[in-house]
């Protein structure tokens, strides 16, 4: 029931989006119906929630890890909960309960969804990546599937108070790979997060640069 409602949502909103804002979705076909999986996309905008419906779509068992801002009220920490959401602290970024909980679901077959900025963007640019992706692709095996969304920050910027009902939204969804070939064993480190990280950056600079 619980997974009828999360789509049943997630249909509107997106409704919603092509009715304001021309919504284009390419590449939603890429996201696989079952299995582990890190959802991740570029940060630019409270608009991003089109990125999450386009997600929760194909895929209503998603946990998103959204920062506990967001969660204003304690109703909606426990609708967001309900929803099998993870909340983490908007000034200590993911910690590592945050870090096991999603690597607990990834390892039971289920997607989780964050942005790997850690942070809204001001200017609507890329921003560093955080290492925590790499470390949850290293440690639970699961691939990682990119999406770039481009036209939600010209029409609500983080500073805004309320959205410009114009422009286009477009979200483009990449092709699942893996941080490393699956079974290959390498250690852990500093450096093997930060290479992989920059794989991860390139996946969504590549969606980023597709004409």
């Amino acid at each position: 029931m619980e997974k009828a409602v999360r789509r049943f949502f997630a249909h509107l909103i997106l409704s919603l989006g092509k009715l304001s804002y021309q919504l284009r979705i390419e590449g939603d076909e890429n996201i696989p119906a079952q299995g582990p999986l890190i959802l991740i996309c570029n940060h630019t905008s409270a608009l991003d929630i089109f990125v999450t419906s386009t997600w929760r779509r194909r895929r209503p068992d998603i946990h998103l890890i959204v920062a506990d801002a967001v969660i204003s009220s304690p109703l909606k920490a426990k609708l967001f909960m309900r929803m099998g959401g993870i909340a983490v602290s908007k000034a200590k970024g993911l910690s590592m309960s945050s870090f096991l909980m999603a690597l607990r679901y990834l390892k039971e077959g289920e997607p989780v969804a964050f942005a790997p900025e850690g942070e809204m963007s001001w200017d609507g640019r890329l921003q560093e990546f955080k290492t925590s992706t790499a470390w949850l692709a290293l440690k639970s095996g699961a691939p990682v599937c990119p999406s770039y969304v481009r036209g939600a920050y010209d029409a609500c910027p983080r500073w805004a108070k309320y959205p410009n009902l114009t422009g286009t939204i477009e979200i483009r969804i990449g092709k699942p790979f893996f941080v490393a070939l699956p079974g290959e064993k390498k250690k852990l480190d500093d450096a093997l997060l930060l290479e992989c990280t920059r794989r991860i950056r390139d996946e969504i600079c590549a969606l980023k640069g597709k004409p």
